[in-house]
């Protein structure tokens, strides 16, 4: 490994055979880590400076030797206080691996073992990561977050290490999760992370309840959530559903948002076109995808339903698309595709 020297707090070690060649971009690493930190700890409202070292390995197989054996399939990195290891790729200093790895820092520099908050690592990264989307976070993990809600047993997975993280965040805001990580990190750097007992008081100051609590406490709010937002759909629906099988425009037109422009005159033109080729059946389904603030929803909605034929026989069809459900007196209506 060669040395590209400390730039603002982070030296960097990269391979020797990209030491005769290594371009800009490797040698401003340190330069855009150091930047990359400082924002996320800006964004938390934690300590900025950092005294790193950042060892780049040539693949995952010799990032795996350095640390163990057991390193999972496909990890390419390792964090521990002051010292990042990744396996080199040559998109390093834009990838998710280094940005991740980045985060799971701030944890380990806050005093936060991996051990202790296995979810906080794998969730923070992912978190960070939409700081400035939020939708798109919920595009990304809201689908199998339900899922694994479902489950007679969550376990830790992307979705749900997101999921209690954000929580944290929506209760709290940025800062309020930076406050906590910072207590819970000098609780754990004082010693009183190394049992369970000690660990649960710790996090108890830290967040104003203890692990069962926490655990609880966001999977109850994220299923309300869904559930509220699943009965929503179901509703809005099955009206929809209704009326095209009575023919019943008013009805149908009572389910779209009259204040988006040209959205009736669009959908009584569907409707009409649609009931004149006389189907037998209507059915639809749908998957949240987001979850928007004031109670508005991005959701996929798929219309199956089925024409006559001339032989006496039926043809099936379907029709998908992502719209929008505005939240309007306590109802959801339809609002039509998301404008970009």
């Amino acid at each position: 490994l060669v040395s590209a020297g400390n730039q603002a707090g982070f030296t960097v070690a990269y391979p020797a055979d990209l030491s005769e060649s290594p371009g800009d971009e490797m040698i401003n690493l340190g330069r855009i880590a150091a930047d990359q930190y400082s924002q996320m700890a800006t964004i938390l409202g934690l300590p900025q400076e950092t005294d790193a070292k950042v060892l780049l390995f040539p693949s995952n197989e010799s990032l795996r030797a350095s640390i163990a054996p057991s390193l999972p399939p496909g990890q390419d990195s390792w964090v521990n206080s002051s010292l990042v290891k990744l396996a080199y790729s040559p998109a390093i200093s834009t990838s998710k691996e280094l940005t991740g790895a980045l985060a799971q820092l701030l944890l380990a520099e806050a005093g936060i073992p991996e051990a202790a908050a296995p979810w906080l690592w794998r969730g923070l990264p992912l978190a960070l990561r939409y700081s400035d989307d939020p939708i798109a976070a919920h595009m990304r993990y809201l689908s199998g977050l339900e899922s694994s809600l479902d489950s007679e047993s969550v376990s830790l997975t992307d979705q749900t290490a997101w999921a209690a993280v954000e929580y944290i965040r929506e209760q709290a805001g940025w800062t309020g999760l930076g406050q906590a990580i910072s207590e819970l990190g000098a609780a754990c750097a004082g010693g009183l992370c190394s049992n369970d007992q000690d660990f649960d008081q710790s996090f108890t100051k830290a967040l104003g309840m203890n692990v069962v609590q926490f655990e609880a406490t966001w999977k109850a709010r994220w299923q309300q959530r869904l559930t509220m937002a699943r009965q929503g759909i179901e509703y809005v629906l099955e009206a929809r559903r209704k009326a095209l099988v009575e023919g019943n425009l008013s009805a149908f037109l009572a389910t779209v948002d009259g204040n988006v422009p040209h959205l009736l005159a669009e959908q009584q033109g569907w409707f009409e076109t649609l009931t004149e080729s006389s189907p037998e059946w209507f059915r639809y389904s749908s998957q949240p995808v987001t979850l928007l603030p004031g109670g508005d929803l991005l959701v996929d909605v798929t219309l199956e339903y089925a024409l006559p034929r001339s032989d006496g026989g039926t043809r099936e069809y379907n029709t998908s698309e992502r719209v929008q459900l505005v939240e309007e007196d306590g109802q959801l209506l339809w609002a039509g595709p998301p404008l970009e």
